[in-house]
């Protein structure tokens, strides 16, 4: 039986700083401490895939063990058949980006992305953002500006 390739590395992204020596810091963080508090995706579209979490914390890059298969799950999700979501326009702050619902019944305004050093995308690209338990409700944000973990943001296509 052939073995199966690894998964790509899944990453908490705590600040969106990327710099040297941040992954001495990750070896000695646990993660578990640090509960999953953001969507999987894809910044690059190159099926790498990362993980936002709190902003709180000085640790830029933590590795996402696979402790549980929810998470893991996302890394199986096909890419949406259709976009839900346009970026809009850029925050106040750097690597900040609004999201604006293309649904009228579903108005998501002034949702956060929080990108980790370099722009994710450009205004009008298109994102899907995927909601993977049906019939929950889960709120985007929380009060300290985080999105939940039982979502999954992936750019699907671009603007012509």
């Amino acid at each position: 039986m052939a073995e199966l390739p690894s998964p790509p590395p899944v990453y908490f992204i705590v600040n969106r700083l990327l710099l040297p020596g941040f992954q001495e810091l990750a070896a000695q963080y646990n993660h578990v401490n640090q509960p999953l508090t953001a969507p999987v995706f894809d910044p690059t579209n190159k099926g790498q895939l990362w993980v936002i979490a709190s902003l709180e914390k000085p640790t830029t890059i933590v590795p996402f063990h696979r402790r549980d298969e929810q998470a893991a799950a996302h890394e199986l999700r096909p890419p949406l058949p259709e976009p839900n979501f346009v970026i809009a326009e850029t925050a106040v702050r750097p690597h900040e980006w609004l999201i604006r619902s293309e649904d009228p019944d579903k108005p998501l305004e002034n949702v956060r992305i929080i990108d980790f050093g370099k722009p994710v995308g450009k205004p009008g690209e298109i994102w899907g953002l995927e909601k993977p338990v049906p019939g929950e409700k889960v709120a985007l944000e929380d009060d300290k500006n985080r999105l939940d973990q039982r979502w999954d943001l992936r750019r699907v296509a671009l603007p012509e």
